[in-house]
């Protein structure tokens, strides 16, 4: 048998347009800086935080239910009240989405084959309460109230509209004729909705009884919530970043910009001069000072334990940000005077596949400079035996460079190493990402294993009846 040798070359080249601008570099640390965490189970699925009027935090946990939590100035964290409906899961009460009006606090749950759906109610007056679930059925997600008024989103049957009577609510209108009702806002008599693909409906609830879509803003992505600040509202739209509409007059909303993001935003909560995204695997802050012009200021990818990462909601209070992660609750507090570089790159593994003997397998990574400095790289090396060409000594803010990793083989067992690259970043100085190339398994370019399938209608699948056509394979959770 032969010496096992493999050739592994990376090759650098400049990545034209983009934002590149020289920056004087001001700090050595990072604009966004880790306070602390909350101290919670990590089995806890953060779906939504929300910043209360008295400075305090309230999130939902798919999980645990609904938790208040006291903050200080410093950005510490302790758990006020964890509150479960009755009506949800006996050892998993879920919260999905959650309001407060006054001395009532309100939760959904959408429902599922673990959760039954509902709106739940708490009186948190004196001693805490459940009382009774709201009278509507569906599948509900946001929720917004405001003066004894209960706004819910239903999804394809659009919003619930009721009032409070004492401890009681009763049904006034629905807001029919929405596609994927997700999130609600209310701007005086006008309620804001995030309603899926189809985008932003504004209705008109000046009559509960009788509300009316006046205009629909079709948007780039899926509208998944609104947060509103002075004249502007502010659209988390998933794959589609955040989008900014104008609503000094709601009537007439209109369309102001929007801003690209790399991952999928799902919540946005501002301050008087910043937007704080939740996008999927991080938080990314934007000066919003200008709003027909936001710039990034500041981005961080959080870390998990769990297989995998998802930060879907955050709450802002003056420079501190409050981040949910899938598996606990994050204080970050912005230092937006800071300029100094960040590093991105959002392969986690650098996947070759299966690599016959004598073939030549490229692969391209982006390394982007996100920051507002220029990012001086250090040093690029890779686990012996493969060969490194490194990068440029200087990456400009906004600009990316392409790496492209190529690796030659002569023989078929599996290689494993690591490109490491570090930087001047003032919190993610080195960057590690393994390289893998004819792992064991099925890999990317090889053909499907033969497959003989029961259906749920009794009848067999044939993976060869399906023999050059083309097969969407959707693979998710029943939870």
């Amino acid at each position: 048998m032969k010496t096992a040798a493999a050739a592994l070359a990376i090759a650098v080249a400049a990545c034209g347009g983009g934002r590149a601008v020289q920056v004087t570099r001001t700090s050595s640390e990072d604009p966004l800086v880790r306070l602390g965490r909350l101290e919670t189970p990590e089995f806890i699925e953060i779906q939504e935080v929300r910043a209360l009027g008295d400075g305090g935090i309230a999130m939902c946990t798919a999980v645990q239910g609904l938790y208040i939590v006291a903050v200080d100035a410093s950005g510490a964290m302790s758990i006020h009240l964890q509150l479960a409906s009755r009506h949800g899961h006996e050892r998993f009460p879920r919260c999905q989405h959650l309001a407060i009006d006054g001395d009532r606090a309100y939760i959904t749950s959408r429902g599922d084959e673990v959760q039954p759906a509902f709106v739940a109610v708490f009186d948190l007056a004196g001693e805490p309460r459940e009382l009774a679930k709201l009278p509507i059925t569906g599948a509900f997600e946001g929720i917004t109230a405001r003066d004894g008024r209960v706004y819910v989103a239903r999804h394809g049957d659009g919003v619930a509209i009721l009032e409070r009577d004492g401890d009681e609510h009763r049904v006034l209108g629905t807001v029919d004729g929405l596609v994927n009702a997700w999130g609600v806002e209310l701007v005086g008599e006008h309620l804001l909705v995030a309603d899926g693909e189809a985008g932003v409906a504004i209705v008109s609830v000046a009559d509960p009884r009788a509300p009316r879509i006046e205009k629909t803003i079709p948007l780039d992505g899926s509208a998944r919530g609104v947060a509103v600040r002075g004249d502007h509202a502010y659209v988390a739209a998933g794959a589609g970043g955040v989008v900014v509409l104008d609503v000094s007059d709601p009537a007439a909303a209109r369309f102001v910009t929007q801003i690209a993001t790399p991952t999928s935003v799902q919540q946005v909560s501002t301050t008087a001069s910043h937007l704080y995204a939740a996008a999927w695997g991080e938080v990314r802050v934007l000066d919003i000072a200008d709003p027909a012009a936001p710039r990034l200021v500041a981005s961080e990818r959080l870390a998990s334990d769990a297989p995998f990462t998802r930060v879907l909601g955050v709450a802002a209070i003056d420079d501190i940000a409050f981040v949910g992660e899938w598996s606990g609750l994050f204080a970050y507090r912005l230092h937006p005077e800071r300029i100094a570089p960040e590093i991105r790159v959002d392969e986690d593994t650098i996947e070759l596949g299966a690599v016959d003997v004598g073939q030549r397998r490229v692969y391209t990574v982006m390394v982007e400079n996100e920051g507002r400095a220029p990012l001086s790289v250090r040093s690029v090396t890779a686990s012996s035996p493969f060969r490194i060409d490194g990068l440029p000594e200087t990456i400009l803010a906004g600009s990316a460079v392409a790496v492209h990793v190529t690796y030659v083989a002569d023989h078929d067992r599996q290689v494993t190493g690591r490109l490491v690259i570090e930087t001047d970043d003032p919190d993610e100085s080195t960057l590690a990402i393994p390289i893998h190339a004819n792992r064991e398994g099925l890999a990317v370019g090889q053909p499907a294993p033969p497959l003989d399938i029961l259906l749920l209608d009794g009848t067999r699948l044939d993976s060869a009846d399906l023999a050059g056509r083309p097969v969407l394979l959707a693979y998710f959770a029943t939870f």
